[in-house]
């Protein structure tokens, strides 16, 4: 089973969903034969690659006050229960392109795993170190640190390379008609919006696993999943 997961660094629910997922696949009896590949999505492509504080980002988005203080309340019960270090506090929002290309050369120089670690250490440095994931030093320091040793990432970052082909991806995503990450495609047929619950995602497994091999129509059923073919 392929499952390609649209979602951006600077996105909370893309990260309290990215570990539920993982909960749901680490249980999935054939979780050995699913890969799984991160694709762009930029919640605001015109962001500066000049940080604002995340919370700063928020207010002004949102306006009132207290809708921020309720959203940001949310966010860290839900994070908390994930067992994840939300620092909203501490994180500084940017521009995301140069972090989705980084993403893009872990995928082409290692693969799937590679990218995946790339992924979560990205997030990591965005929402519980407060690191600047558009500066290319950091970037290149975080890509290294997630095994990123066999590509010279500053001279990438530097040059033009990957520039076509993540604005081709980020094209196919508006294509796609997607407008709110994360969002899960899987096969390239079946979509599962939002930041669903580890049983949730346990049984659009399930259902599409079904589905693929002949014995059913439907990938999920209730849960507020949002399915599509």
């Amino acid at each position: 089973m392929n499952i390609e997961i649209y979602s951006d660094v600077v996105c909370p629910w893309c990260y309290i969903g990215k570990r539920r997922f993982e909960k749901a696949l680490a249980a999935h009896p054939g979780a050995q034969d699913v890969e799984v590949t991160w694709r762009p999505f930029q919640l605001d492509p015109e962001a500066s690659t000049e940080p604002i504080p995340h919370l700063q980002a928020y207010a002004a988005k949102i306006g009132d006050q207290a809708k921020v203080d309720a959203t940001v309340a949310e966010l860290r019960a839900a994070a908390d229960a994930e067992d994840l270090d939300l620092r909203l506090d501490l994180a500084q929002r940017v521009n995301t392109f140069d972090a989705h290309r980084l993403l893009g050369l872990a995928l082409t120089d290692g693969g799937t795993e590679l990218q995946h670690r790339v992924k979560e250490r990205l997030m990591r440095a965005y929402f519980s170190e407060g690191r600047n994931v558009a500066d290319h030093g950091e970037l290149a320091a975080l890509g290294k640190e997630a095994g990123l040793t066999g590509v010279d990432v500053s001279g990438h970052l530097a040059s033009d390379a990957g520039v076509d082909d993540l604005k081709q991806q980020l094209g196919e995503g508006r294509a796609l008609g997607l407008d709110s990450v994360p969002t899960f495609v899987f096969e390239r047929r079946w979509a599962v919006s939002g930041a669903q619950s580890p049983q949730v995602m346990g049984q659009v497994l399930m259902q599409i696993e079904a589905a693929m091999l002949g014995g059913g129509g439907g990938c999920c059923g209730g849960g507020g999943c949002a399915c599509s073919a």
